[in-house]
C-alpha cells in the first residue's frame, strides 16, 4: 500500500486519537454550532432545489449545491486546522472564501470522486490507496491556495512513507465506530426489555439513549476529523518540501 512503509513515521495511531479527543473536549460547542450552520444551509438548498420542477432552475440549484459543498469543505478544513492549532473556531470561517478558492475546491472534490471511484471499482484496494494518497488535497488547497492538480501532487508527496500508518488510523476509527454501534444496539435492547416491564421507564431510557447517541456520534466524528487535521500538521512538519509544488 505504501512503497515507503519502512520510512520514519510522522505519528502513531494512539497519539492521533488522543489529540483528537483532547481537541474535541476543548472545541465541542463552537465546532458543533459551526457544523449546524453548514448543515442548515445545505438542507435549505436541497429542500428548495427539490421543490422546483423547472429543469433550468434545478440545474442552477445543482451548481449552487456544488459551490456550497466547496464552501463547506473549505470551512471544515479551516475550522479543524484552527482547532488543532489552538486558534478560534467560529462561523466566520464559512464566509471567508474567494470564488477562485471555491472553484478550486469543487474541482478537487470532483477529481477525488473520479480517482477514488475508479480505484474502488478496481477491487476496492486501489480506491483506498488513492484516498490515502490524495486525501489531503483539500487541506493543501486551503492552506497554500494551490490549484487542484498541484494540490493533488502535494498531497501525494506529503503522504509518502506514512500511508500505511494513515490506513491503520482509519482502520482504528472504523473499529471504534463499530464498537460504538454495538454498544448502542445493546443499550437499545435493554431499553426495549425495560419498556415491556415498565413502559414509562423504558420511554425515558429510549429518550436518554437518543440524546446519548447523538452526543456520542458527534464526538466520534469530531475525534476523527480533528485527528485527520492533526496528521496533516504532523506530515507538513515532517515534509515541508512537499508543499513547494
Amino acid at each position: 500500500m505504501d512503497s515507503s512503509a519502512g520510512a520514519k513515521q510522522a505519528f502513531t495511531v494512539k497519539e492521533v486519537l488522543d489529540k483528537g479527543w483532547e481537541v474535541t473536549q476543548k472545541y465541542w460547542v463552537s465546532y458543533v454550532l459551526a457544523i449546524i450552520g453548514i448543515a442548515v444551509v445545505s438542507g435549505l438548498l436541497s429542500a428548495v432545489g427539490g421543490a422546483i420542477h423547472s429543469s433550468i432552475f434545478q440545474f442552477v440549484f445543482f451548481l449552487l449545491n456544488l459551490a456550497w459543498e466547496g464552501i463547506a469543505v473549505i470551512a471544515i478544513v479551516r475550522l479543524s486546522l484552527n482547532a488543532v492549532d489552538g486558534k478560534e473556531v467560529s462561523l466566520q470561517a464559512i464566509f471567508t472564501s474567494s470564488w477562485l478558492e471555491v472553484a478550486y475546491m469543487v474541482a478537487i472534490l470532483i477529481l477525488l470522486a473520479i480517482v477514488v471511484g475508479i480505484g474502488s471499482v478496481l477491487f476496492v484496494v486501489p480506491g483506498i490507496i488513492a484516498a490515502l494518497m490524495f486525501g489531503y488535497a483539500p487541506f493543501v488547497a486551503v492552506e497554500k491556495k494551490l490549484s487542484p492538480i498541484d494540490a493533488m501532487k502535494a498531497s501525494m508527496a506529503l503522504t509518502e512513507g506514512n500511508r500505511m500508518n494513515m490506513f491503520w488510523y482509519l482502520l482504528a476509527v472504523v473499529g471504534l465506530g463499530m464498537a460504538l454501534g454495538v454498544a448502542m444496539m445493546i443499550l437499545a435492547t435493554v431499553a426495549m426489555f425495560v419498556t415491556k416491564i415498565v413502559a414509562i421507564l423504558g420511554t425515558i431510557l429510549f429518550l436518554l439513549l437518543g440524546i446519548a447517541s447523538i452526543v456520542a456520534y458527534c464526538a466520534f466524528v469530531m475525534v476523527y476529523v480533528f485527528g485527520f487535521a492533526y496528521i496533516y500538521r504532523k506530515l507538513t512538519a515532517m515534509r515541508p518540501e512537499a508543499l513547494k509544488v
